[in-house]
Formats: C-alpha cells, sequence, structure tokens
C-alpha cells in the first residue's frame, strides 16, 4: 500500500517530465508540418563520437516517405554543449569529404552557416528543412534563424548525414529506416 501511494505521489511528476522529453520533438513536428505535407517520422537515431552523445536525430518527410528532391526536415536535438563555430567547421569538412568545391562556393557557405548556426547546449534543437524550392531553412525550436536558398548546398548538406557517402553510415541507416 506504501509502495502504490508513493508511486501515485511521483506520477504527477512523471507525467510533467515526459511532457517536457516530448516537448522538442512536438515543436519538430510543427515546424516539419510547415513544409512537408503530411510530415510523418520516417527514422531516428542518435550521433556519438567516440564516446559522446552528440545529437538525437529525426527525419521527417511526406507520409515517412523520404525522397531527397521533394521537402523533408532533419532535427537535432543536442546533447551537449558546442559552440557556433566548431559546428560550421564541422560541417564545412563534411561539406568538402562529399567533393571538391569551388572555394569561393565554400566560403560563401561557410560565411552564410556562420550568420545561423548558433551555439547549441543540451537543450537546442535546431531543424533543417529542405523547401520545396530547393532551398534550406534552419529553425531553432520554432523560430526561423536563418535561409540557405542554393540547391546544391541543400543537397550537398542534407548528404552530410543522408547521402550514400556519409560519415556516419549507421546513423543513415537508423534515419532511412534502410
Amino acid at each position: 500500500m506504501r509502495n502504490q501511494r508513493s508511486l501515485l505521489r511521483s506520477l504527477p511528476l512523471g507525467l510533467l517530465l515526459g511532457a517536457i522529453l516530448c516537448m522538442p520533438a512536438m515543436a519538430v513536428n510543427s515546424v516539419a508540418e510547415k513544409y512537408v505535407t503530411s510530415a510523418k517520422l520516417v527514422g531516428k537515431g542518435r550521433l556519438h563520437v567516440f564516446m559522446f552523445k552528440v545529437f538525437d536525430a529525426r527525419l521527417y518527410a511526406p507520409e515517412g516517405e523520404f525522397d531527397p528532391t521533394r521537402p523533408f526536415a532533419l532535427s537535432l536535438s543536442y546533447l551537449r554543449s558546442i559552440d557556433s563555430a566548431s559546428i560550421v567547421d564541422s560541417t564545412i569538412k563534411e561539406l568538402r569529404k562529399q567533393r571538391s568545391w569551388d572555394a569561393n562556393t565554400i566560403e560563401g557557405w561557410r560565411e552564410a552557416l556562420a550568420g545561423i548556426i548558433p551555439d547549441v547546449d543540451p537543450e537546442t534543437t535546431i531543424t533543417g528543412v529542405r523547401t520545396d524550392a530547393g532551398a534550406t531553412h534552419f529553425y531553432q525550436g520554432e523560430q526561423m534563424i536563418g535561409e540557405i536558398s542554393d540547391p546544391s548546398f541543400t543537397a550537398a548538406f542534407f548528404d552530410i548525414w543522408l547521402g550514400d557517402t556519409t560519415s556516419q553510415p549507421q546513423l543513415r541507416r537508423e534515419l532511412l529506416q534502410i
């Protein structure tokens, strides 16, 4: 009987904590729904670098069917603090691994990302949306923080996680459910 009372007393706190933990996912759905018709979760995964948890990723697409030529949303919920410059540097490094880009193009993308990507902490969720026009819109929570309208950037940027030559094939498999 005592254990049941204890459980009942902790239930409201548990429900509250559950609701709080689900908030980032709910916010991502609302961002995805702005751009993706019938947005549904395709897959999710966690990026580990060595023994460190970096972020949880979720991919949303129409009816849960991913097509890189149609709108979709990729959400990254960070699990550690990382400064903006480190994120931008890692992104540029990954873009360069995919193919050899013109120096002016890559520096233009670096500048654009530096003006968009904030420092993150374990409460930060950033969502990148591939729009119908092939642009990338960036959101922090539900607030738009920037846009890069170059379709070449959009394809290369999302290929970091979703492309055949990703440096994180396990995360890709989890996101695409393959």
